[in-house]
Order: C-alpha cells, then structure tokens, then sequence
C-alpha cells in the first residue's frame, strides 16, 4: 500500500461517526427500495425511541471502554433498577421510586467500581460475576413473577412529549451535551482518556486512577437506572428477565460509534450514532420480516469489523510512524 493511500484510509476510518452516517444513508436508501413505508417521518421516530435506552447506556459504556474496561453487568444493573422502580410504584411510594432507582443503579455500578478500582480485579471478572449475583438478586427479590398495570406518575417520561417532541429525544439530546462537555472540557474528561491511553504514565502524572474507575462505574450504574425508569415508563411491564442481554447491545452501539475495545478513545456523539444504527436494523428486519435471530447475527457481524477496524487503525497508524 503507498503512503498516499494509506494516509487516506487512516483519516476514513479514524473517524468513525463518518463511516456510520454513510452507513446509515445507506441503509435508509436500500429501505427505501424495498419497503418504503420504513422511510416515513412515524418510524423516525420510532427508531429514535428506540435508540433513546440505548445511547444512555452507551453513554455510560462509553467511559468505561475509554479506559479499557468492560460491564457485562449493565443489563442486570437495568433489569434490578426496574423491579425496585416498578415495586415502589406498586406499593404506592411515586415519590420515593425515583431516589430508590437511581440510587440501586449507583450503588451496584459502585460496587463494580470498588472490585475494579480498589481491588484490582479485571473488569471482565468482576462485572461477570455480579451479572449472575445481580439477576439472582432481582429474581428472589421479584419472587420470579412479573409487575404490571401499576400507577405510575412519571409515564411522561418514557410517552410524553413537549411541544411535539418525544420526552425521551429531548432526554438524549441534553444527555449528549452534558457528557460530550464532560468528555471534551473537563479534567474528569481528560482523565478517562489518559486512563485508557496509558494506566501507568497517568499515576506518574498524577491522575486519580482509582477514584476516577470508581466514579466511571458508579456514574454508569446511575445512568443504566435512568434508563430503567424511562423503559418501564415507556412499557409498564417488568419481569425478571428484564434488560436481558442489553449489555450486548450497548456494548455493540458503543464500539461501532468508534470507542476503542483497547481504550484511549471514543465519544458520546459516536455512541448515539452506533445506538442509532443498531435500532434502524432491527426496525429494518422488521420490515423485511426477517426472523429476530438475524439481528444477532447482522450485529456480531458488525461488532467484529468495528474491532477489526481499530486493529487496523492501529496498523496504519504504525506504517505511517514509520515511514
């Protein structure tokens, strides 16, 4: 490969978002052809609904695949944080559900965040563990049953809207302003990108690694019990195997917006376009009445170029070092 096109393959793949609004112009065209009723500003709508639970999670994913770590716990996180919302709904404490929620989320995030930061433990073996510890607990504490048809007050906020606009966008939209401040701006931010580009130059430097892993995995559990309010809001049903697999999906989301498996760098901008994408296939493959089981398979596809891509990021980026 000459130097000239490697430089021009490196400056297209190094930027992500790029390749995902091309994808997704795609994606949308092809639509068009075969059911053009996909294209319609209702199903937009849809989508980004849709897209809406899983740009908050990414969100939190995204710091935590930033400084190379990993939460195969958030579904888990989501699924308990919902059965404690949907539980204080049913027992008539509409006040008291909210704190209780966010506050179950923080704590199990922060209890991952204590075995990684503190401990030492992998993120990988520790946010596996807690998945089974996390689903055992919300099963025992739902009694294997499911909660529905409970009063809940802040419905608004997974089916309302504000002067036309869904709840939920509007959600998003300040959502990815706060963290793409945070990201960019502040000495947090930048810590969670020194973390993630090299552990050990950033405790030589003095960068709060502990606290900051700490605060990553607790801020992450909070925003995954955001996202619990919202969807039980949205469908009023919670059983125990809610948030089933959904780390899968935000894990997914995030590394196709162009956050780094191997940490050092992503943003909240490309983890709403990876949410985006995933929910405009999944409402494609409804379109095509398509079997639910090939969107697994269309997104491992995915998830594995979106890796391969940063491998060879890294390549390129190498050879042009180098020359």
């Amino acid at each position: 490969m000459s130097q000239k096109n490697g430089t021009f393959w490196f400056k297209f793949i190094e930027h992500r978002e790029y390749v995902l609004i091309i994808a997704i112009v795609l994606l949308f065209l092809i639509m068009l052809f075969f059911a053009p009723n996909f294209t319609t500003l209702g199903n937009l709508e849809q989508i980004l609904i849709v897209s809406a639970g899983l740009t908050v999670g990414a969100i939190g994913m995204t710091m935590i695949i930033i400084t190379a770590g990993i939460d195969v716990s958030a579904g888990a996180i989501l699924g308990t944080s919902a059965s404690v919302f949907a539980t204080m709904l049913s027992a008539g404490h509409p006040t008291f559900s909210i704190f209780a929620t966010l506050v179950t989320g923080s704590a199990l995030g922060a209890l991952n965040g204590f075995f990684i930061a503190f401990v030492g433990i992998p993120p990988i073996i520790v946010t596996l563990g807690s998945m089974s510890i996390f689903r055992a607990i919300d099963f025992s504490y739902l009694h294997g049953k499911w909660i529905s048809n409970f009063s809940n007050p802040f419905a608004f906020l997974g089916q309302g809207s504000f002067l036309g606009i869904p709840v939920q966008l509007i959600s998003i939209v300040i959502l990815l302003i706060i963290f793409t401040y945070i990201f960019r701006k502040t000495p947090f931010g930048r810590n969670i990108y020194a973390i993630g580009g090299n552990v050990s130059a950033s405790k030589y430097y003095g960068v709060p690694v502990k606290s900051t892993l700490f605060i990553i995995y607790m801020l992450a559990g909070l925003l995954y019990a955001f996202v619990a309010i919202v969807e039980t809001s949205r469908t009023s049903i919670v059983q125990t195997s809610t948030g089933a697999g959904w780390e899968l999906e935000i894990i997914a989301a995030t590394i196709l917006g162009g956050t780094n498996i191997l940490g050092g760098s992503g943003s909240a901008i490309g983890s709403f376009l990876g949410a985006f994408f995933i929910a405009s296939i999944e409402s494609a493959l409804v379109f095509l009445n398509t079997p639910p089981i090939y969107n697994d398979g269309i997104l491992g596809v995915l998830l594995i170029l979106a890796v391969i891509t940063d491998f060879l990021k890294i390549k390129l980026k190498g050879a042009e070092e180098n020359v």
